[in-house]
């Protein structure tokens, strides 16, 4: 019974390594409300840190993990650098807030805001919180700032951002994951780095874009104070 018992295991573990993965991640939350064992789309996906220069491009990588697992690569995604629109994102939004606050205060309409006709002159100095410098329109300060940065940021979403060297691959087959995860490979005299993937919040998104090597500094700089810190606390 016993040795029954391990091969009907063996059984189950080979049919879920073969398992096909569905073709959207629906179909699995479906499965497993139907009691299948099905696992979750996060095991079938691989994190690949430090890629090389010439793999920073999603066709030359899927192209390169297609002859490595023929027919297994459901979709590759290079995480793009987007610091900088994070940044203006939030410049962005700082200049809307300032302006539907002045909208309140002086009991204005937004949708008139271009209009300089209809809307109040508020002067404000540039310095000292507003009491000293010269004196300028804060109506058409934070409007002409928030669009000159609009256009900054669709200038640079049109254009293309510049790719990291962090990439998240997805197979449509467990077993493919597995091996890709378990096996190194190899591309001149380096190997890729690869490694499960993260759930989306446990990943720290602005570290994405630093190499192994670029974050040594910053690592001897915390190990440093760490040793510090226990040394003298």
């Amino acid at each position: 019974e016993k040795e029954q018992k391990m091969a009907q295991d063996e059984e189950k573990t080979e049919l879920l390594s073969d398992q096909e993965f569905p073709s959207d991640a629906r179909s699995i939350e479906l499965n497993d409300m139907n009691g299948k064992s099905i696992p979750m789309i996060d095991r079938y996906t691989i994190m690949i840190r430090d890629l090389p220069k010439p793999f920073r491009d999603e066709q030359t990588l899927k192209q390169f993990m297609d002859r490595l697992f023929p027919g297994k690569i459901a979709k590759v995604v290079i995480i793009p650098d987007v610091r900088e629109l994070s940044r203006i994102q939030t410049e962005i939004k700082f200049h809307a807030k300032a302006l539907k606050k002045l909208s309140d205060k002086h009991e204005f309409d937004l949708d008139d805001v271009y209009d300089d006709t209809i809307m109040p002159e508020i002067l404000e100095g540039t310095k000292c919180c507003g009491c000293c410098g010269e004196q300028i329109n804060l109506i058409t300060y934070h409007r002409t700032n928030k669009d000159a940065l609009v256009s900054k940021f669709n200038k640079m979403k049109r254009d293309g951002l510049t790719c990291t060297p962090t990439a998240f691959v997805t197979f449509n087959c467990l077993k493919a994951a597995s091996i890709a995860i378990s096996c190194p490979i190899r591309f001149g005299v380096s190997t890729l780095k690869m490694e499960k993937a993260p759930y989306p919040n446990d990943l720290y998104w602005d570290n994405l874009k630093y190499t192994s090597r670029d974050l040594i500094p910053y690592n001897l700089l915390v190990t440093i104070a760490m040793f510090f810190l226990l040394i003298f606390w």
